[in-house]
């Protein structure tokens, strides 16, 4: 082997090594959604009503089945068909934002969806005298982890809708890309329309005559191409929308973290976060329950993004829908972790023992075990500290003030509220809806990334720091590394001694059996990698040397 063969070797083996170690970076090339759609009661329907799909963008190419209607549409009205309050002043138009999940083909996917009720003033394309007195939901498949920025979409649309808001004709962030024309044509057959040198098309139920702002703006939204940096996107005079870069896979927790964080600290304790975090690491049976999906689904949203970089292996439905063959899995004996609408037929008294119940309206965390156990999560002190620390420091950027204030012997609107939701962060969930539901706080990006943080390193790195000696090589073969992870010098270390109680219940979890596997995965390609070159550089020393021997004896 001369040395050019040695230096491809050499340079194959750390391509292959490059690869592995990069494998999280790779940028994400799908679309930004996979479907638009609009559900609510069609406008000719009077006799029997019933929730359909009025509206699916892009009807081609199609991905997903028709048999998956009924359930994409069961998620995104999980409380039934019911009549919605009329609309007043006093409330806003958006009854809730919330996000549900489900497995396709292997992968996670989302729908993110706003329920809103069409004022008795307007008349929308797919609203009738008929069918007004009922809501409707706007929602969005996607794979994609950029919440808020999907929700300010879907808002913008939703004012949209209702007459609050006029999108604009032309889009400012659109002009370096090849223009599209928006083409609405008659009849019952799909529209089609061109873009980006794509063809898109919509399907709309019946006749219904499909405004071209909606086209347009669906159209523009979905052409987005991301790059390095972000991109700013102005849709109307009050929607202005910040689409991340390339999504990696170690961003994917901090994306789901603005959207859901400031819900769960907002209903939460810091105290009753630390035992919900234990509760999911041990793999206890979640169950949240509330009168609204949005809390639920941001509980367990918030819940995926502090648990990073473990991996949540369990089953996860942010909200299940009020029907009887979905709170069947309620009854299921292995971990889930999901959300369920109040309701007093539910009866969660078959769950096993091991459940974790959440009334996150109430903000109370109940689990039987861990009630009786305490606090068992390592650092969990220190960890509370942290937070209340960085809450306490940023208090004036993330508390809402009071909506109303008592002054000179008079209940007044306070000036500060409304400051403070005009100073828009643009990473926080849309702020129309936030001011409606009223939260404690609303997160900056900084806020987020800090208590996301506080539990990496006071919980996961300390975790792993005394798991790395652990891990031991058994082989005598140095290009065929064999590592394994010796559980026994791990329970004697004084880490796992002086939390006895957490370690072994950990060690039992498929999220530890998967943390290890990972290790185990990076640490046999690391090693590979450089007893490899190692092995080579040897060869390459040993072939210069006995040229030299050779020629001298030439």
């Amino acid at each position: 082997m001369n040395n050019d063969k040695i230096e491809e070797v050499i340079r194959k083996r750390r391509l292959i090594f490059d690869q592995a170690l990069q494998e999280i970076r790779r940028p994400n090339k799908e679309d930004i959604f996979e479907h638009l759609l609009l559900i609510g009661v069609p406008p000719d329907e009077i006799s029997q009503p019933r929730f359909k799909i009025l509206c699916l963008f892009p009807y081609y190419p199609l991905k997903i089945e028709p048999s998956e209607y009924e359930s994409i549409i069961d998620f995104a009205f999980p409380a039934g068909l019911k009549k919605c309050e009329p609309y007043s002043q006093h409330h806003s138009a958006i009854i809730d934002e919330f996000a549900f999940a489900f497995k396709k083909e292997g992968n996670l996917q989302y729908g993110l969806c706003v329920q809103f009720k069409v004022p008795s003033d307007v008349d929308p394309f797919f609203v009738s005298e008929t069918n007004r007195c009922y809501p409707f939901c706007l929602l969005m498949m996607t794979r994609d982890m950029s919440f808020t920025s999907h929700f300010r979409f879907l808002t913008c649309l939703v004012k949209n809708f209702i007459g609050w808001e006029a999108i604009y004709r032309e889009f400012e962030f659109m002009k370096d890309f090849t223009p599209f024309k928006v083409e609405i044509q008659e009849g019952d057959e799909p529209i089609f329309l061109e873009s980006m040198g794509r063809v898109s098309s919509f399907a709309r139920y019946g006749k219904m005559h499909i405004t071209k702002d909606f086209a347009r703006a669906a159209t523009a939204y979905r052409s987005i191409i991301r790059g390095k940096q972000y991109i700013q996107c102005k849709f109307s005079d009050s929607t202005e929308i910040f689409i991340p870069p390339n999504v990696e896979h170690e961003s994917s927790a901090y994306l789901l973290g603005l959207a859901a964080l400031d819900s769960l600290f907002s209903h939460l304790s810091t105290y009753n976060i630390v035992k919900l975090f234990t509760a999911v690491v041990l793999e206890h049976i979640i169950i949240v329950i509330t009168d609204k999906p949005s809390l639920a689904s941001n509980c367990i949203l918030a819940l995926r993004s502090l648990v990073h970089p473990l991996k949540i292996l369990s089953p996860i439905s942010p909200i299940l829908p009020a029907k009887p063959k979905y709170e069947a899995i309620l009854g299921c004996p292995s971990p889930i972790i999901c959300g369920v609408l109040k309701n007093p037929n539910l009866d969660l008294s078959e769950t096993c023992d091991e459940k974790c119940i959440v009334d996150i309206d109430n903000g109370s965390v109940i689990d039987d075990e861990l009630d009786v156990l305490g606090q068992i999560l390592p650092r969990a002190d220190a960890i509370k500290e942290d937070i209340e620390r960085i809450l306490a420091a940023n208090h004036n950027l993330i508390e809402v003030p009071p909506r109303h204030i008592y002054s000179n012997g008079k209940n007044i609107r306070n000036p500060d509220w409304g400051s403070f939701y005009a100073a828009d962060n643009h990473v926080s969930m849309p702020l129309h809806y936030m001011s409606s539901i009223n939260p404690k706080y609303i997160f900056t990006a900084t806020v987020v990334g800090k208590i996301m943080k506080v539990f990496q390193r006071r919980f996961i790195k300390e975790l792993y720091e005394n798991m790395e000696m652990c891990f031991v090589t058994e082989t005598t073969d140095s290009l065929k590394p064999v590592i394994i992870f010796n559980q026994e010098i791990f329970k004697g270390q004084p880490y796992a001694k002086t939390n006895d109680k957490f370690i072994k219940r950990f060690m039992q979890t498929s999220i530890f059996d998967e943390y290890v596997q990972r290790k185990l995965d990076y640490l046999t390609i690391l090693k590979t990698a450089v007893m490899n070159e190692s092995k080579c550089r040897e060869m390459e020393e040993f072939l210069r040397v006995y040229d030299e021997i050779t020629s001298m004896l030439d």
